[in-house]
């Protein structure tokens, strides 16, 4: 699984669209080709020669190594990580479709990807400081290996997907049922810290279609500005 970092327009004009509609686009002005039958990187080349005939060979060389890989390079289970113009906050998506083409489209929004957004809103702040740098890139479309970002993005979801899992796992069903109460030991012996956490702030598996942002937000928060401060601002969930 690789990591993607792809930008909505160099001042975030299309952020919202990426979100509302689930896609990530290409987002070159006037680019209204199949890209996906140019199976070559100077074929890509050669059609923005022709659609962009003013621009500088350098450039061209840049934009055909952002636009070859959505095309050709990424792959469903890969994740999008979208930095936000507007505000400090990061989306992250799983690419659940293949490249598309669809000439009939409004410009720029001919090439996407379709993705599932699997954290939305993730404050800048929860991620550390090399990944921020790894995130702030000029590019538009480029792969995020620096700092084990890859190793370390996944390790974050498995932690705090399994975290989520645990938190609403109820007394009643942990009584119950066996599978259930062993796992939630295994749970508390690789997380004795977290879980004596979740324990003291009481019962929030009710309403939780945001758990998954709403724990990675608390655990962050923890290691950043201590556990006061995570306690103060953990969303109300049982509304």
């Amino acid at each position: 699984m690789a990591i993607w970092l792809i930008r909505g327009g160099s001042h975030g004009e299309f952020e919202q669209k990426f979100i509302n509609d689930a896609r990530v686009y290409v987002t070159w002005d006037g680019l209204n080709c199949n890209l996906s039958r140019l199976t070559d990187r100077k074929d890509i080349r050669e059609a923005l020669e022709k659609i962009y005939p003013d621009s500088k060979p350098k450039t061209l060389v840049n934009w055909v190594g952002q636009i070859w890989p959505f095309v050709h390079a990424m792959k469903k289970g890969d994740w999008i990580v979208v930095p936000l113009k507007g505000k400090p906050v990061v989306n992250i998506g799983e690419i659940v479709g293949d490249y598309e083409f669809d000439k009939s489209a409004v410009n720029p929004f001919y090439h996407y990807r379709t993705v599932k957004w699997i954290g939305s809103d993730i404050p800048r702040g929860n991620f550390g400081k090399d990944l921020l740098f790894s995130f702030g890139a000029f590019l538009t479309i480029c792969r995020i290996q620096r700092n084990d970002a890859e190793s370390r993005l996944i390790a974050m979801e498995k932690k705090y997907a399994t975290l989520v899992w645990y938190a609403r796992k109820s007394e009643d069903q942990i009584r119950t049922i066996p599978r259930v109460r062993e796992l939630v030991y295994e749970v508390q012996r690789e997380y004795p810290k977290e879980c004596r956490m979740l324990e003291e702030i009481g019962d929030w598996s009710h309403g939780f279609n945001s758990g998954m942002l709403a724990a990675t937000r608390f655990f962050l928060s923890i290691e950043n500005e201590g556990v006061d401060t995570a306690q103060e601002n953990f969303p109300r969930l049982d509304t």
